[in-house]
């Protein structure tokens, strides 16, 4: 990793002008993730710039990150980036920036009641890497290392045991993977008394939400607990970035900077929680009647239960503005919605109902906010696409991790509140359920179809229809499941479960109408084109999706004991539930971007945990037909006669 900073400096600490800044900063939040999460290796080049050299590194890249991030000028792009940065760079602490860093490896390569196999590899697959150029991989290799020798207990000493896990620890600190409670605890000590107690009322909170899901306590008592653990992240967050308000000074001590760094990755890492937060508050509102029961208790005058909601709504939107992201703005907006909340609703406003009168003030400041966290939402996939297809093409990154770079951001939970909110609200004022963009006409008859979009396409297609019916039905047909696989059309739970193995049971019905159309002598081209496109968009109906219960590796997964609870309780709620409950695209975005996270940096996780996750990822693809066409072509191989499989061999021979 050592020349991999090295890169890093040479682009970001020198006489850049500020109209460079911008490209900079974003090439090197791709570059450093991808060496964070190995799709770049670190490989030992026979020189020894030991981990001294990596901190000392880090911390001028430090230096120079918070001076632009605390310029006047500096653009909102330019922040997004830095905060993109910073959770990549290793810690400078002086423990690390020590002439000779981290040497209990060395230790522990020559202890005495070990096997000398064992001392070798140690020393090989360990020590030397480290000590000459550390990276991500070292973290790797110690995890599989520490799983070994503790596989099977007494095997190895007890002092030797733990001598390693300290080792470990103190690697896992070095590349900053501290889960956010060890890393707000490593900063208690530089907290006054009005900021401890900020941070001691969070931690209780988490730790209460914590146990309260695992004791399966009342829903509504969770929603109040969500909503009090999100004020009190937000209450700490305020304190920490405003301790991070003021420069460096070119005479700061080394433990300040050190200490700074660990200020800025606990500030970024509340951010992370409160939209996870956010996530999980979305999640349990649906279930408890979501826009609908807003929307009654606004009809007989009791608004309190809008309160929650708003306060959640209002969390969300001063994260934002702690970012960096139009902060002016996002105070505004939190100022209007707290006058919603202590105003409330009252019979009447002058002549005008008031009922009517809130409802629209309170529909004006959502659209704000909505508008608010679009923009938010489009600024990365404008900043990054094409750099991050430029860059991968250059150093050969796999196209998966190209291609899935942005699809990790959760923050997309922000504006999912406010569509529900104002869904809510417009249904409160009796308008329509959208905004009107182009006004005009239509003609025609309105379907209500039922919730599982391949049962609206099986009642189309499969039946009775006439000749002439079928082109518009296959038509419509197209159209429909188009947009359900591009996500126009969101599968949203209705509290049924639809388990995967009922869309692939009906997917097969409808493809065997499709056959059965599709060979008659009388279809019509139009037809024939029709077919193809639905035939696209079906799910697989293999055994293994059509079995009673099928997908069910991602129980396992939720239910893991080596991943901690927060990552369960958001891989059961965000991926798990909606996919037995009634499964759609969404599922495989989910997963993509739960991939993307657990993989980002190596070792934080276990192999195993990874490795089951991309199994499911992998059936899920299976699942929703989404392999490229070398995949495809490769799984139906078994089926070719010789003469066939020379034609598929010759093809593929020449596509690669």
């Amino acid at each position: 990793m050592g020349t991999s900073l090295e890169v890093m400096c040479e682009l970001l600490v020198g006489n850049l002008e500020s109209g460079d800044w911008l490209e900079a900063l974003i090439f090197s939040a791709i570059y450093l993730k991808w060496i964070n999460t190995g799709q770049i290796p670190c490989f030992e080049d026979g020189g020894h710039p030991r981990p001294n050299r990596h901190a000392e590194i880090s911390r001028l890249i430090f230096r120079e990150l918070e001076r632009i991030y605390c310029m006047k000028d500096t653009s909102l792009q330019e922040v997004l980036s830095i905060r993109k940065i910073h959770p990549c760079l290793p810690s400078f602490k002086a423990e690390f920036t020590a002439s000779v860093p981290l040497t209990r490896i060395r230790d522990v390569a020559h202890w005495g009641d070990i096997p000398h196999d064992l001392k070798l590899q140690i020393k090989h697959t360990i020590q030397n890497k480290l000590h000459r150029n550390a990276g991500p991989e070292d973290l790797v290799a110690t995890e599989a290392m520490l799983a070994r020798i503790t596989r099977n207990p007494e095997e190895y000493s007890e002092a030797f045991v733990e001598q390693f896990k300290i080792i470990h620890h103190e690697l896992k600190d070095f590349s900053m993977l501290g889960n956010l409670t060890e890393q707000l605890e490593s900063i208690k000590e530089s907290f006054d008394d009005r900021s401890l107690s900020a941070l001691t009322l969070f931690l209780e909170c988490k730790e209460r939400l914590d146990n309260l899901e695992e004791s399966k306590d009342a829903l509504d008592k969770s929603i109040d607990l969500l909503l009090k653990t999100a004020q009190s992240l937000n209450a700490l967050r305020e304190v920490i970035v405003k301790g991070l308000e003021s420069s460096l000074r070119n005479d700061v001590p080394d433990a300040a900077i050190a200490m700074r760094q660990k200020w800025r990755l606990c500030e970024i890492g509340l951010e992370d929680y409160s939209f996870l937060l956010l996530s999980r508050f979305l999640n349990a509102l649906e279930v408890v009647g979501g826009a609908q029961q807003l929307k009654e208790n606004a009809e007989s005058k009791n608004v309190s239960s809008w309160n929650g909601p708003l306060g959640s709504l209002f969390v969300g939107i001063r994260q934002l503005g702690l970012s960096g992201w139009k902060p002016e703005e996002c105070t505004a907006i939190g100022n209007e919605l707290l006058a919603c909340k202590e105003k409330g609703l009252s019979e009447k406003e002058g002549s005008e109902d008031g009922k009517a009168v809130w409802a629209l003030r309170l529909k004006a400041t959502l659209d704000r906010s909505r508008r608010l966290t679009e923009e938010y939402s489009e600024a990365l996939p404008q900043m990054f696409p094409q750099k991050v297809e430029m860059l991968g093409k250059a150093l050969g990154i796999p196209e998966n991790s190209v291609r899935t770079y942005n699809e990790a951001e959760i923050r997309a939970g922000v504006s999912k509140l406010c569509t529900l909110l104002l869904k809510a609200v417009r249904s409160t004022l009796g308008s329509q359920g959208w905004d009107v963009l182009v006004p005009g006409a239509a003609h025609g008859t309105l379907i209500q179809v039922p919730v599982v979009p391949l049962e609206v396409i099986r009642e189309l297609l499969v039946g009775n229809l006439e000749s002439g019916d079928r082109l518009e039905a296959l038509i419509f047909s197209a159209i429909y499941l188009k947009w359900i696989n591009t996500g126009q059309i969101p599968c949203f739970e209705d509290g049924s479960h639809h388990r995967p193995n009922r869309h692939a049971e009906i997917s097969r019905l409808i493809f065997r109408e499709l056959e059965r159309i599709y060979c008659i002598k009388d279809t019509s081209p139009q037809r024939s084109s029709c077919h193809s496109q639905d035939s696209s968009m079906f799910a697989s109906f293999k055994a293994e999706f059509t079995a009673s219960v099928p997908l069910t590796r991602i129980r396992d997964i939720a239910h893991r004991g080596d991943i901690p609870h927060d990552l369960k309780q958001e891989i059961k709620h965000t991926i798990q539930n909606k996919l037995h409950q009634n499964a759609g695209p969404e599922n495989l975005v989910a997963t993509e971007a739960m991939l993307a996270r657990i993989t980002r940096n190596p070792g934080q996780y276990s192999e195993a945990f990874v490795e089951k996750f991309k199994i499911f990822h992998h059936q899920l693809k299976d699942f929703s037909m989404l392999g490229n066409l070398t995949e495809q072509l490769e799984s139906i191989k078994e089926s070719f006669d010789d003469r066939s499989l020379s034609a598929l061999t010759l093809f593929l021979e020449c596509k690669e």
